[in-house]
């Protein structure tokens, strides 16, 4: 039962599913949410530092498990050294508690919203009493929570509340497409295409941490970082110019190649191929136009 939560993130999703329109909170933070595929653990941190530290060494990052407020009620977290489990509390007393029978107290992990807080996330905890690690589950997703009860795992209903869910709606909605953006690998893009989306990136990530942006900020950035996701431009695969290039290379050992009158067309198109393979904004129209007149000459060669 322990592994059962592999793959949430993926069936569910980590972030927090909103809905409706307001202006976007300054007092809200990001809480990210870790898991180890070894122990099966969920960690949560509003520490950036902390998560790529995690990231580092093997934890999967699941993104943005809710937003957590500037005040509120104390959410405590402690670390068993001897089975590597954290704990989260908002009780003062349980805190005690573990640490005289050998927990390591951490202090506030992060902030519930208290009354205050108008449309404030229901935090859900589930727990898995076959689990040594990682058996209590938080989320504020409803469907995660419905199917780890029905997988065994006890529905403990609300420990905590998140930050109000209508005003980071639009923050959310930022926070997940800079997650996919972040996933993306540069060298699958051509140059030029990839240029103006870094710099929206760049300029997205400051956005969502900035105190003062606004609810038509994060909605702003989200469309335009969505706009040069949708066009980036695919390098053009080269496996076909490259081994007409490598052919060359081979041909032009060969003196019996080389003293052909042919040798010279393929001579001529070397400086066009070269360009055109070095070339990161090459089309793929392009690159098989050069790669099949490379062919075409070194065939001529081989057949005179």
């Amino acid at each position: 039962m322990k592994k059962s939560l592999i793959g949430l993130s993926v069936l569910f999703g980590a972030g927090v599913v909103f809905a409706g329109a307001h202006e976007a909170q300054a007092d809200s933070n990001l809480l990210y949410r870790m898991y180890n595929p070894n122990s099966g653990e969920h960690f949560y941190t509003e520490s950036a530092a902390e998560k790529d530290g995690l990231a580092s060494v093997g934890w999967h990052e699941e993104g943005i498990a809710w937003f957590t407020p500037d005040k509120g009620d104390t959410v405590y977290r402690l670390y068993n050294p001897n089975s590597g489990d954290h704990h989260y509390t908002m009780s003062q007393d349980e805190y005690n508690f573990l640490e005289k029978v050998g927990w390591k107290g951490e202090g506030k992990s992060f902030y519930s919203a208290d009354k205050s807080v108008k449309n404030r996330q229901e935090i859900y905890r589930a727990y898995n009493k076959n689990a040594k690690i990682g058996s209590h589950n938080f989320t504020a997703n409803k469907n995660e929570q419905t199917f780890l009860a029905k997988n065994g795992w006890t529905d403990e209903g609300v420990a905590f509340y998140g930050n109000d869910y209508v005003a980071d709606q639009a923050k959310n909605k930022l926070a997940n497409v800079i997650n996919e953006a972040k996933a993306l690998d540069e060298n699958n893009y051509t140059s030029d295409s990839w240029a103006g989306f870094a710099v929206a990136l760049t300029q997205a990530q400051r956005i969502l941490t900035a105190d003062n942006s606004t609810k038509d900020d994060y909605a702003k950035m989200t469309t335009e970082l969505t706009d040069y996701m949708n066009k980036l431009v695919e390098q053009a695969s080269k496996f076909a110019l490259k081994g007409a290039l490598d052919r060359y290379n081979d041909f032009s050992k060969n003196s019996a190649y080389t003293a052909k009158p042919e040798w010279q067309v393929a001579v001529k198109l070397l400086p066009d191929a070269q360009a055109v393979y070095n070339d990161t904004n090459a089309t793929q129209a392009e690159v098989d136009a050069i790669a099949n007149k490379l062919y075409d000459a070194l065939t001529a060669v081989a057949q005179a």
